[in-house]
């Protein structure tokens, strides 16, 4: 179909090998660089990376203790993100997610390696 119009009928085999219609055939000209393109493309590179991250939060004091543990809010995770790929971060209610977004954008004051397209940011 172009424009609401059917241009072209046939069953799915003959469709791909033999189309008739020039503009069925230069769709599938059109599909066949582009997938061409996308196959040879380079997708290795690391966008980001995240080596170790870790995230304590000293806690707080009272009256009774002087001495309480730090909470962790992220403890020693690492990831890599790939041009092309996605990551999804997930878990429960207070489990880390923003702490790692925070960090990685460097809002939270933290010593980690992180690296954007190889450079430490």
């Amino acid at each position: 179909m172009r424009n609401g119009k059917l241009l072209e009928v046939s069953d799915r085999v003959n469709f791909f090998k033999n189309p008739t219609h020039p503009y069925t055939k230069q769709l599938i000209r059109d599909f066949l660089i582009l997938k061409e393109k996308k196959d040879t493309r380079d997708t290795t590179q690391n966008i980001l990376e995240v080596k170790d991250l870790k995230v304590y939060f000293k806690a707080k004091s009272n009256f009774f203790s002087r001495n309480l543990k730090a909470i962790k809010a992220v403890d020693g995770i690492s990831f890599t993100v790939q041009e092309g790929k996605s990551l999804a971060v997930v878990g429960e209610s207070g489990s880390g997610k923003s702490t790692v977004a925070k960090a990685i954008l460097r809002l939270i004051d933290i010593d980690v390696e992180i690296l954007y397209l190889g450079e430490r940011v």
